[in-house]
């Protein structure tokens, strides 16, 4: 599984808006073409942040996703309520955020019980879960994906 966490300007009170056109999307296979698994829209004034999971999709079948006629029209559907964030916009992969941390509540050790003992106290990163680097992959992606 991979994230990727998508930045745009919307006009705002277009909310609504955009939602329903991926809402009519999802509803497709196009979903399926690309690999979405999982699709959340975050709004804060006119920035526009989509978080998408997808599953691992062949690249050939991802690449020709994006000249299918839905993924198509899903993206002409969105121009009307958003724009890219960087006027330097070439290609979808421009509007992919890198992501430089993450960490997984998976990575906590077993939770033990609380000790009142203050020879039981041990520093607050001792034991704990190093932080890792998120990975630098960056996968093909298209905003309607």
């Amino acid at each position: 599984m991979s994230r990727l966490l998508i930045v745009s300007r919307i006009i705002p009170g277009a909310e609504g808006r955009v939602a329903q056109i991926f809402a009519e999307s999802d509803a497709t296979d196009l979903p399926g073409l690309t690999g979405v698994t999982h699709r959340s829209l975050y709004c804060l004034h006119d920035l526009c942040v989509h978080l998408l999971e997808t599953s691992d999709v062949d690249p050939d079948a991802l690449a020709a996703a994006r000249n299918h006629p839905l993924f198509q029209q899903v993206n002409e559907r969105l121009s009307a309520h958003t724009s890219p964030y960087l006027p330097t916009w070439r290609s979808p992969r421009d509007a992919i955020a890198s992501c430089f941390y993450r960490w997984d509540a998976t990575d906590v050790p077993a939770s033990r019980p609380a000790s009142t003992d203050a020879s039981a106290a041990r520093p607050a990163s001792a034991g704990a879960p190093a932080a890792r680097p998120a990975s630098t992959d960056t996968p093909a992606a298209h905003p309607a994906g």
